[in-house]
């Protein structure tokens, strides 16, 4: 992947089903994967997302992706996004993140994060 990550057309995104290879400053401790119930929703969310912008996003697998998606309950109070150049986007598990509602909270902590991380 080029190292000039503003200027990729296509950014191609996973859900890890393990920390390993994400960009952590200690929330890989309390990885939790996006489930397969939650997954349609990232997809879809990121979907929106890309609908949005002019760049594509693909879905992909975690080792050829530059942007990777988890859930954690350490180091977070919410969600935060690293830049593209590590691309690890955490978001805060717990009871309230059920799958009816992990849609509307995940577009707009999605756009939010990766707004802020430079995307």
């Amino acid at each position: 992947m080029s190292q000039n990550h503003h200027c990729l057309r296509i950014y191609a995104y996973a859900c890890p089903t393990s920390s390993s290879g994400l960009y952590s400053q200690g929330e890989a401790a309390g990885f939790r994967a996006v489930s397969k119930a939650q997954r349609p929703v990232f997809v879809q969310a990121t979907q929106y997302w890309d609908d949005l912008i002019t760049q594509t996003f693909q879905q992909t697998i975690p080792t050829g992706s530059n942007i990777q998606f988890g859930f954690t309950t350490i180091n977070i109070s919410y969600a935060k996004a690293y830049s593209l150049a590590s691309g690890s986007s955490w978001f805060l598990t717990g009871p309230e993140l059920s799958t009816t509602k992990v849609d509307l909270w995940f577009l707009r902590h999605l756009v939010r994060c990766r707004a802020h991380a430079g995307a």
